[in-house]
């Protein structure tokens, strides 16, 4: 068989699961240009397998063939006669002539001989008209994908922190953190943006005695319910073998009939499992600027938080602690030797006035130092003295950001602004496996620390970046930038986030 090309880059999910089928029987095809074999859509199918292209594509034949099984009902029957009978048998057309449809035009594992051509399909097996035909084939593989997507979940995969490569002058901190936690107590992270409280959160998760670790980020609008959180939770709980709240969300249709039961099957959940930590990032989104301007979701998310409160180990991320808990921890900036550390870990070649010299101007912010950082990269013709000579007088990141872009290559800056529309780790794959100029400048960008790769084919902007980024792009590229991010999220079955950059 010889492979067609892959489909177009407006290609629906459907458009990409029927060419998947059509070159079922070329695993290694698959894997190394179907979306679907990228590890961004298998998320966990793919873990303990191998994940080079081969790998990949076994993996998506695997889930293929155990959707088909969920289709029929079943193991399927060894031959194609014994298909035809069991579809026979049926009152009406169900889920095994589904399969069988797609047995004989796609799989051609069970039925011999092979039909010929469709006409042999529809007129000599099926005995149908051709127009009946295609309208029930496409009506197969559309249940086909349905259950696909039921199995892997594409648009509920639970969030999972970025780990930091290095953390300096953290240590001690976060050994107060894991004791606090190991404790029970529930604690917060607090500093200014880009001190480093998620990296180090992220640490301590890593660090965590136990798999049990669930991760939230709130972000206005898409995240910022307790519906959102409840079902985040209960889909983790699930996971982890605590399946009450779960089973009671799937019940209810995923909506909140009663406020105090999901508290309450939550929480015993929460009590059945050894040292589960929660983590919740970015609370600040919940802060009102009045107490005449709070929320009522926000306020009911705080609420449920408190109530969470001596039941598990939890830690809670974000500037300034407005909320309950039982242990405050600031992260301090850092000092002029830890930044020469930094320096030196990033191999910049500089002399010891260049460390205190980026002290004065970053304020020993982590993050407005990886910038300074990546600005010398950017271009080292000059040494680090030049550069740093070179700042803005003030300390600020879009001046900063404004001055870095101009030295970075046009296929990087391409990238990092369709990146910034993103809410949520955006699929690797799209750039990854695109020409080589793409795959280099993604490469680079994630070299120069300004773009981050997860464990699940994911990419994200940091998120102060992808704000600045994003308020400096004219309104007709943010359209246009969304528009493609839409396509991007609808190819691999993430319709909710889909309609939202449509929208």
């Amino acid at each position: 068989m010889t492979a067609r090309k892959p489909p177009a880059s407006t290609a629906t999910f459907l458009e990409h699961l029927k060419h998947a089928l059509e070159v079922f029987g070329q695993p290694e095809w698959l894997g190394s240009h179907s979306p679907l074999a990228a590890p961004y859509f298998l998320g966990d199918a793919i873990r303990g397998a191998q994940t080079t292209p081969i790998g990949r594509g076994e993996t998506l034949r695997a889930e293929i063939q155990r959707a088909l099984e969920s289709l029929w009902g079943g193991p399927l029957p060894n031959s194609g006669p014994a298909m035809v009978e069991a579809v026979d048998a049926e009152e009406s057309q169900g889920g095994r002539y589904d399969c069988l449809i797609l047995e004989l035009n796609y799989f051609k594992q069970r039925y011999r001989p092979v039909p010929k051509s469709q006409s042999d399909i529809y007129n000599d097996i099926l005995h149908i008209s051709r127009p009946t035909h295609d309208r029930h084939l496409r009506a197969a593989v559309e249940r086909l994908g349905t259950i696909l997507l039921q199995r892997l979940r594409p648009a509920v995969r639970l969030e999972q922190p970025m780990q930091p490569t290095q953390l300096i002058g953290r240590d001690a901190l976060q050994a107060r953190l894991l004791d606090d936690l190991v404790a029970g107590k529930a604690i917060s992270l607090t500093g200014p943006g880009g001190v480093g409280k998620s990296s180090l959160a992220a640490a301590v998760a890593d660090a965590w005695n136990s798999p049990a670790v669930f991760w939230y980020t709130f972000r206005p609008t898409f995240n910022d319910q307790l519906e959102s959180l409840l079902f985040a939770l209960g889909h983790f709980l699930h996971r982890q073998g605590a399946s009450t709240l779960w089973h009671q969300l799937v019940a209810d249709g995923g909506r909140i009939k009663d406020g105090n039961l999901a508290l309450g099957l939550a929480r015993s959940d929460l009590d059945s499992l050894a040292n589960p930590l929660l983590c919740f990032d970015e609370l600040d989104f919940l802060r009102p600027l009045t107490q005449a301007e709070a929320r009522p979701n926000h306020v009911q998310l705080l609420e449920f938080l408190d109530s969470l409160r001596g039941h598990t180990a939890m830690l809670f991320i974000g500037q300034r602690a407005f909320w309950e808990s039982d242990a405050i921890h600031p992260v301090e900036a850092l000092d002029a030797g830890q930044l020469s550390a930094l320096l030196s870990e990033r191999a910049v070649s500089h002399r010891p006035g260049d460390a205190a010299a980026l002290h004065l101007y970053t304020g020993g912010n982590p993050r407005l130092a990886e910038l300074c950082i990546t600005f010398y990269q950017a271009d080292t013709e000059e040494d680090f003295a030049a550069v740093l000579a070179q700042l803005p007088r003030f300390q600020a990141l879009l001046p900063l950001w404004l001055r870095l872009e101009r030295r970075l290559p046009q296929a990087e800056q391409q990238i990092l602004h369709a990146l910034s529309v993103f809410r949520s780790p955006a699929p690797a794959d799209v750039w990854d496996g695109a020409e080589s100029e793409q795959a280099t400048a993604l490469a680079r960008l994630i070299e120069r620390r300004l773009v981050q790769r997860d464990e699940r084919g994911g990419v994200t902007l940091l998120p102060a970046l992808r704000e600045v980024i994003y308020a400096e792009l004219p309104v007709e590229t943010q359209e246009d930038l969304h528009s493609r991010a839409a396509q991007i999220r609808a190819e691999r079955g993430e319709y909710t986030a889909a309609a939202w950059h449509w929208q």
